[in-house]
C-alpha cells in the first residue's frame, strides 16, 4: 500500500500496519495490530486510533512466564496478573465487573461512590441467599440505624393481655426463656435480626414496667 508501513511475515496479514492520514489504504491515520482494517467494527467509535486483534502482555527481567495480560477469553475481557493470579479485573458477558484474586463474581459499578446491584460477601465466598450483605467476621461502626416496621407500643394498649405473674413463672420453668423470645438453640442455629431483637427486648421492658406499676398499686392497697 503506498505511503504505508507494514511489519510482519510474508503472509497477507502483517503483524503491524501503519497508515498516515493521507494514505491510500486507510486515510484516518489508524494503527492496526493483527488486522489490516483497524477501527472498522460498527461498535467502535470513529476516533479509535489503535486496534489490536489479540491479547497483549507486559513483563520485565526476562521472565516471560510472569506478566500482566490484557485481552479476552471467549466473551470476557480481562486485565490480570497471569503468573500468580494476584490481580484480576474482568468484564464478563453477564455485564459484571470482577475485581478479585480468583473467579469471584460481583455486580460492581465504581464512580464517586460504589453501587452494588446484587449480593456482597466479605471474608467469605459462601452467599447467604435472602441477604444483600454477608460478612464472615466482626463489624464495628459508630452508629447503626435499623428501620423496623413494628414497635411495641402495643403493650400499653388497653386490649393488650399482660401475662399474669404465676403464668409467667410456669412458662419460664417449662421453656427456660421469656415468652415471645427465641430460645438459645434457635438463635444459635438461625441467628436473630437486630431490629427483631431490639423490638422484643423493648416489649419485655414495657411489660416489666406494667408489672412494676401493678405491684405498686398492690403495695399501696396493703398500706391502707
Amino acid at each position: 500500500t503506498p505511503n504505508s508501513i507494514m511489519l510482519g511475515t510474508n503472509s497477507n496479514l502483517p503483524t503491524l500496519f501503519l497508515s498516515p492520514a493521507n494514505g491510500t489504504f486507510n486515510s484516518t491515520g489508524k494503527v492496526g495490530i493483527g488486522t489490516t482494517t483497524p477501527g472498522t467494527n460498527y461498535l467502535e467509535p470513529d476516533y479509535l486510533k489503535l486496534d489490536v486483534h489479540g491479547d497483549a502482555r507486559f513483563y520485565r527481567y526476562n521472565n516471560p512466564n510472569a506478566y500482566i495480560r490484557i485481552g479476552q477469553d471467549y466473551q470476557n475481557a480481562h486485565i490480570d496478573n497471569f503468573s500468580e493470579g494476584a490481580m484480576h479485573i474482568n468484564y464478563a458477558s453477564g455485564k459484571d465487573v470482577h475485581i478479585a484474586n480468583g473467579p469471584v463474581k460481583a455486580n460492581l459499578h465504581v464512580g464517586n461512590s460504589a453501587f452494588i446491584n446484587n449480593l456482597v460477601c466479605i471474608g467469605t465466598t459462601q452467599i447467604a441467599y435472602g441477604y444483600r450483605l454477608t460478612v464472615q467476621g466482626k463489624i464495628i461502626a459508630e452508629e447503626v440505624r435499623v428501620q423496623y416496621p413494628i414497635f411495641p407500643d402495643y403493650v400499653f394498649a388497653k386490649e393488650y393481655r399482660l401475662m399474669p405473674l404465676n403464668e409467667l413463672s410456669n412458662y419460664i420453668s417449662e421453656n427456660k426463656h421469656l415468652p415471645n423470645l427465641p430460645s438459645a438453640k434457635q438463635v444459635e442455629e438461625k441467628g436473630i435480626g437486630v431490629g427483631e431483637l431490639q423490638t422484643k427486648l423493648l416489649e419485655k421492658i414495657e411489660e416489666l414496667t406494667l408489672y412494676i406499676l401493678q405491684l405498686q398499686k398492690e403495695i399501696e392497697e396493703l398500706k391502707k
